[in-house]
């Protein structure tokens, strides 16, 4: 597994880590027992940074985290957690010190005893201060997983079918805010520049935001140990050439930017 420094810190990390939302709630029947292979399968193939929220699950992805650390490993182990999504309205006055202290100190007790997350700045600004980025849902909810079809059926307790249009909480979690047929055309156009080399859909989409020196680290979520194992593949993936690149950002501007850009 490649490391790369986290930003300013003293510290490196796995340059693919462990998005931990699938393992919490959200994702259809979440299966607890096959959840827990997921995260060691992850750390046994060089993980060491682990997301998740105390959302998830209403903290039930931070416990899942943190009942698998406290049985011990050798290797520095980083996980950071995210506060904010408790709010019913998203407002700046949601935010205030009370409420981010209560937050902060509810995932402490669920979790583990410090809470690693840098500020989120945009590429050129992050390299220039050296501050480290974390790519969140980076197979948009499985879209680049090349198992979705326009008759793919979700269980009501899947967020990909009860906050498709952001009806639960931000839409951009959901999708990455791509609307569903707008998402699978584009995968269709993005199918051809994988080449015959022995890859998947999800592999190659981790080495391209990758490829972006601003990106510290990408974490996509794992069900089960194959996808974890899969995902942690995709660090040792070669660079790919400008061509590619430039197809890609081909489909990102004529596709994807028109429904994104104004969520930034």
């Amino acid at each position: 597994m490649l490391t790369t420094p986290f930003g300013r810190t003293e510290y490196s990390v796995s340059t693919i880590g462990f998005g931990a939302w699938a393992i919490g709630a959200s994702w259809g029947d979440v299966d607890d027992e096959t959840g827990k292979q997921a995260l060691p399968a992850a750390l046994d193939s060089g993980v060491t940074f682990l997301d998740t929220a105390d959302v998830y699950g209403d903290v039930h992805s931070e416990r899942l985290i943190a009942a698998v650390l406290r049985k011990g490993r050798g290797e520095k182990l980083f996980v950071a957690t995210k506060a904010g999504r408790r709010l019913a309205n998203q407002t700046v006055d949601g935010y205030s010190k009370t409420n981010l202290t209560a937050w902060i100190e509810r995932s402490l007790k669920n979790l583990v005893d410090c809470l690693d997350c840098p500020i989120e700045l945009f590429f050129q600004e992050a390299v220039r201060k050296q501050v480290a980025l974390i790519a969140r849902v980076p197979i948009a909810s499985g879209l680049l997983s090349e198992k979705l079809r326009t008759d793919t059926s979700f269980s009501d307790t899947d967020h990909r079918k009860f906050n498709r249009n952001g009806e639960a909480f931000d839409v951009g979690e959901t999708f990455s805010g791509v609307p569903y047929d707008v998402g699978l055309a584009a995968v269709e156009r993005e199918r051809n520049l994988i080449g015959s080399g022995n890859t998947t859909m999800a592999r190659f989409a981790l080495r391209w935001i990758l490829m972006f020196n601003a990106v510290t680290i990408a974490i996509p979520g794992a069900r089960n140990a194959d996808q974890a194992k899969s995902n942690t593949d995709a660090a040792s993936l070669p660079h790919m050439s400008e061509q590619v690149m430039a197809e890609l950002a081909a489909v990102y501007d004529q596709d994807i930017h028109p429904h994104v850009r104004q969520r930034w």
